[in-house]
């Protein structure tokens, strides 16, 4: 989830909560028993990516914004590239740049378990310029 959120919370153009919140839906809501569980589902995301927006404004570090562990990292470049995915409208090629790609090359090799530790500062300091920028 930590993944998925950076990502919505670095694209490139905003995206408004009633369009992710769907996508979270339409993945949890076959194991949800009632409406009421439903909306704790969403006030707990909620404020996990107020949360997650507060820590890339902030500049937090590296190890707070992403898992160094191999195998965890692996997991949360797989949550943000589904973000990325489920939003494509909102990440336009032309407002990527040589950086954005590298950064996602860089997601998809560690999605696929074939991280590159020493990566680990670029995407960090690409993650928070990304946050600062959004439209």
């Amino acid at each position: 989830m930590e993944g998925f959120l950076t990502g919505l919370c670095t694209a490139p153009k905003f995206i408004k909560p009633s369009e992710w919140i769907v996508t979270i839906f339409n993945v949890v809501a076959d194991d949800l028993a009632s409406d009421a569980d439903l909306q704790k589902l969403l006030d707990l995301i909620v404020i996990a990516y107020n949360h997650r927006l507060s820590l890339l404004r902030d500049g937090a570090p590296a190890e707070v914004l992403f898992p160094a562990d191999p195998v965890l990292f692996s997991i949360w470049a797989d949550g943000y590239l589904t973000a990325w995915e489920a939003h494509k409208p909102h990440w336009p090629n032309k407002s990527l740049g040589k950086d954005g790609k590298a950064m996602r090359a860089l997601l998809e090799q560690a999605a696929d378990f074939r991280t590159k530790p020493d990566q680990a500062p670029a995407l960090h300091k690409w993650l928070i310029k990304q946050c600062d920028k959004q439209k």
